[in-house]
Order: structure tokens, then sequence, then C-alpha cells
């Protein structure tokens, strides 16, 4: 839910940037674990119903937050990456995203591990 509710922020944050005219909407793309709620993909739901129904049931989210279950797809050509995994994939997940070479020298990341 701490992923969800950090991805659904930054969506806001950037449509309100966009109808203030300082930039075309932008997608918040988030990396999420496939797994099956309520028989359907969670994927699926965040996608096509716009609630994180399993973690975060009572917030709509934005349109313009796409979940994505491929870590790679997730993170190519972003300018910044927020981290909000469980500390121990952290590790796992930085060398899958550096071997992938999909980000710039110039991607900034963030950390929200708590």
């Amino acid at each position: 839910s701490w992923g969800t509710a950090i991805a659904r922020r930054i969506a806001i944050n950037l449509e309100n940037r966009s109808e203030a005219g300082k930039n075309d909407s932008e997608v918040v793309h988030m990396w999420v674990h496939e797994e099956e709620f309520n028989g359907r993909n969670l994927s699926d739901i965040i996608n096509v119903d716009h609630v994180n129904s399993k973690y975060l049931p009572d917030a709509i989210l934005p349109k313009n937050l796409n979940a994505c279950t491929n870590l790679v797809e997730t993170c190519n050509g972003s300018d910044i990456l927020f981290f909000v995994v469980p500390s121990q994939f952290l590790q796992r997940v930085l060398s899958e995203i550096k071997q992938s070479g999909v980000c710039a020298s110039t991607t900034i990341g963030v950390s929200l591990i708590k």
C-alpha cells in the first residue's frame, strides 16, 4: 500500500501540473508483483478499474498511473525512480536495472524504503 500511495501522489501531482499548463500529463509507471486478487490479475485491476483493491482499496488511482509487471519495462526511459520495495529485495532490483541498461546515467534514484 505504501508504494501505491506514493505512486498515486506522484501521478496526481503530475496531473495538477498538466492542468496548470506546466507540462503534458505524464504517465507514472508502477512496478507491481503480479498476483491474483478476486479472480483477476492485480495489474489489470489497477489499470482498468483504477484502484488497488488488495492494498489500497479506498483510494481511486489517477488514469495516468500504470501498473507494469516487468521491472525493466517499468524503468525504461524514466528520469526518476522511486524505490519502494522491501529492503531485502533492493540489491536484486538494482542489479536487474543496472544490467538491463535502460536507465541513463542522469536518472535520479530516490529511496522511500522503510
